[in-house]
């Protein structure tokens, strides 16, 4: 499973098992997705959040560019 930030997406993270790769831009230029918004609604941008069912759900912090793709995938496969 692979998305941009949004809210439907985010039922991802509860479902037991489930691998998954969310891609989360930040543009200082849209207060909806300032790193300032993220920090205060308790992200630390550049981590995976807490809220996951398991490693094999994870946060890519940067636009869903093919060099960025490419990049989660690699990551994810090094998850067992």
């Amino acid at each position: 499973n692979m998305s941009i930030t949004n809210g439907p997406f985010y039922m991802l993270n509860f479902i037991k098992g489930a691998r998954s790769i969310t891609f989360v831009e930040l543009d200082d230029d849209n207060p909806c997705m300032s790193e300032s918004t993220w920090n205060g609604a308790g992200y630390t941008v550049g981590e995976d959040v807490v809220l996951r069912d398991n490693d094999a759900q994870q946060i890519f912090w940067g636009r869903d560019t093919f060099e960025n793709i490419q990049q989660a995938f690699a990551r994810l496969e090094t998850v067992a």
